[in-house]
């Protein structure tokens, strides 16, 4: 062969590699490798990652390729399925809850402030990303369990949550062998002259790979409530000798070695509301707790709430007035 001809054949080598170096990339981005089959070190789904990166923090960008599938739309970067490609998509949960007449959530682009992580230790995290929001402020998507491994992240438990998104706080534990997730958040309302915040906390169990809203029954299996607790409320009542009848309750959720505990108080008070400025009488304080244990995926409790119990009851005890024999 010619050294003319040699040459040419080199030009048009170097010439393709050239222009297979200027090809454009694809206009979806791509994904990163999810393995959705259960193993029992890979769990639900398992995202490998640079054994080298181990050291480094998980971002949230990293926590929505773990947990969801990302696909770009108008206005922004949209998680519509979850690690296992199944659509993410509310349905109001089977578990003594009382269905709402309610227009379905909004889809919502993705943000650093939707994605919240708690670090549990031992390279365990309880992860929530907010894929939907709701008209009343309330979040929806996926809650997880997920253990970072030295050559990935696995997501070991998964369900759907819906919450009040500000100020949230997640935890985890486990009552006999069962995982129990414990998520609290708040709305907060501004109104003519000051900040109307409502928290409530939501238990969530772990059954298998799967987490899910635990319905609280008797012990015979009758439904009581949803797992939501309200942590702060308040009422007004008019009684007939005038007086104001006010009651303000309080709660707390937290765990012992058995079960989930609900710390329940209720303050009952008399208020004049005649413009005289007398003083608030107390007529009952009540402290109590609400002991719940974690059985198959449900919450069984032999006890009411102390406010659909006390404020009925708190209705028929004598005013301030009536006890000093006013």
């Amino acid at each position: 062969m010619s050294l003319a001809r040699i040459v040419c054949v080199l030009l048009l080598v170097l010439s393709a590699g050239a222009c297979a170096k200027r090809q454009k990339p694809p206009k979806t981005p791509v994904q990163p490798t999810v393995t959705a089959e259960p193993t029992p070190r890979r769990g639900i789904c398992f995202v490998p990652r640079d054994p080298n990166a181990f050291a480094h923090p998980v971002r949230p960008h990293d926590w929505l390729s773990v947990l969801t599938r990302l696909e770009l739309g108008r206005g922004g970067v949209y998680a519509t399925r979850d690690c296992t490609g199944q659509v993410i998509r509310y349905t109001q949960a089977r578990n003594c809850s009382v269905p709402k007449q309610e227009p379905a959530p909004v889809l919502s682009p993705m943000a650093e402030e939707a994605v919240i992580v708690r670090d549990l230790g031992a390279n365990i995290f309880v992860v929530w990303v907010v894929t939907h929001r709701f008209q009343d402020g309330d979040g929806y998507g996926p809650i997880a369990l997920a253990r970072r491994h030295r050559d990935g992240i696995e997501v070991a438990a998964m369900g759907m949550l819906r919450m009040r998104t500000q100020r949230v706080k997640l935890e985890s534990f486990s009552i006999k062998g069962q995982n129990v997730v414990l998520a609290t958040g708040e709305t907060c309302r501004r109104g003519p002259s000051d900040q109307n915040c409502e928290r409530s906390s939501r238990v969530v169990l772990g059954v298998g790979q799967r987490l899910i809203d635990a319905p609280v029954v008797d012990p015979e299996g009758r439904c009581l409530q949803d797992a939501s607790f309200e942590l702060a409320k308040q009422d007004n009542r008019g009684l007939p000798s005038g007086l104001t009848r006010s009651f303000q309750y309080n709660a707390n959720v937290t765990h012992d070695a058995k079960y989930v505990v609900v710390e329940e108080r209720l303050v009952v008070r008399d208020l004049d509301s005649s413009g005289q400025g007398a003083p608030a009488r107390e007529v009952q304080r009540i402290e109590t707790n609400r002991f719940f244990e974690p059985v198959q995926g449900r919450l069984i409790t032999r006890q009411n709430s102390l406010w659909s119990k006390a404020a009925d009851r708190a209705q028929q005890l004598p005013s301030a007035a009536q006890r000093s024999g006013r």
